[in-house]
This record gives structure tokens, C-alpha cells and sequence, in this order.
């Protein structure tokens, strides 16, 4: 059941992630971040489908794209969004 309980896992996060954005008010960058760290969970899913110990570490280093995925989801909302819902002058 390991692959299971890591997708429910996966899943869990990504819910997460998207009501604390609702929270927040962010918008489509925010939500592009998760979309792109939900595409790295479906590509780490795609890795340990064999269980070999290679692809299991190879997913699980993956992991550090998912959070620089979402570091640049948030980094673009904090920077970019604001610019776009500003008046023109």
C-alpha cells in the first residue's frame, strides 16, 4: 500500500495548499505552482510504479523541484498579480 498512502499523501498537499490559497485570495500564479508540483507528484507516481530502489530515490530527490515549483508560484503572485489588477494610469 506504499503507493497508495504516498498519493493520499500527495493529494492531501495539494488540497492544502489550494485552500490556503482560497485563504489567501491568490490567484491563476499561485494556482500555475500547484498545477506544476501536481504534474511533479503524477511524474514521481510514474517513477516508483516498479518500486525499483533507483526510481524511488530518483523520485523522492524530485522533491526539491516540487517546492521550487511552488516557490516560484508564490514568488509570482506576491510580485506579478499586484501589477495586473493595478489601475491603468
Amino acid at each position: 500500500a506504499d503507493r497508495i498512502m504516498i498519493g493520499i499523501l500527495q493529494l492531501s498537499v495539494l488540497v492544502a495548499l489550494c485552500l490556503l490559497g482560497d485563504q489567501l485570495g491568490y490567484s491563476i500564479f499561485y494556482y500555475l505552482g500547484i498545477s506544476a508540483a501536481a504534474a511533479l507528484f503524477g511524474y514521481q507516481q510514474y517513477l516508483i510504479r516498479d518500486r525499483d530502489r533507483e526510481r524511488c530515490f530518483s523520485a523522492f530527490a524530485n522533491n526539491a523541484w516540487v517546492g521550487f515549483a511552488l516557490f516560484i508560484g508564490v514568488v509570482a503572485e506576491l510580485n506579478l498579480a499586484p501589477l495586473l489588477t493595478e489601475a491603468p494610469l
